[in-house]
């Protein structure tokens, strides 16, 4: 039985480009409401560039009916130290701090990124137990400031679970931008330290991403 094209929009296939195996980030260009004029692809280091161009060209017919010539598809590669280096260090974490102001705790969460300091901050009412929570919302309060006009990170998830005897504190980030929205993930160990766990997780969910985040 063969597969229809359907009218679709350049979100909406970048968006599930972005779930195949290698690539980073995608940009999407349309002749006609059916049919695809450009695809360029920042791609992962460890998958050869024909397996990324025929998971791509495979998506593209399965999901929306759309064939696409390999010659359309512009693959660039980053190198292995870039792919997680990126563009510019990683922010490094100076200060993580609550302290009481009336009625609230604050949390203040200072990063430190390329000879800059960048500051964020989030309450929570007192004697509740969202120190955590708030400790995600500055720190990426702090990561909205750096990124600036590329984005907004925005907090979903924050979850403390049990595994092999240690406590593990686990964020889940969505990164919006102009062409869509990625969700991000993050660990840290819990080390008796709410506040600190939960900024390591969320940093962790973003580090490696920074990089191409910088560049939007």
């Amino acid at each position: 039985m063969s597969v229809e094209p359907a009218a679709v929009d350049a979100t909406t296939l970048e968006s599930s480009l972005r779930q195949v195996k290698g690539v980073y980030a995608c940009r999407v260009v349309m002749d006609t409401p059916d049919e695809i004029g450009e695809i360029h692809v920042v791609g992962a280091p460890d998958r050869k560039p024909k397996q990324i161009v025929r998971d791509i060209e495979s998506l593209l017919f399965a999901k929306f009916g759309l064939r696409v010539n390999y010659r359309k598809i512009s693959l660039a590669q980053m190198q292995e130290e870039k792919a997680f280096a990126g563009l510019g260090s990683r922010p490094r974490l100076l200060a993580a701090e609550c302290v009481s102001e009336g009625d609230a705790e604050v949390v203040r969460v200072r990063l430190a990124d390329n000879g800059n300091v960048f500051e964020g901050v989030a309450h929570h009412p007192k004697g509740d137990d969202n120190a955590g929570r708030a400790a995600c919302l500055a720190t990426l309060d702090a990561l909205n400031r750096m990124v600036s006009k590329s984005g907004l990170f925005t907090l979903d998830a924050l979850e403390v679970m049990p595994v092999a005897n240690r406590e593990i504190v686990i964020v889940v980030v969505t990164f919006a931008f102009a062409a869509g929205e990625e969700h991000l993930i993050g660990t840290s160990f819990y080390r008796g330290d709410m506040v600190e766990s939960a900024v390591r997780a969320t940093l962790d969910s973003v580090n490696r991403r920074l990089s191409l985040i910088r560049s939007l």
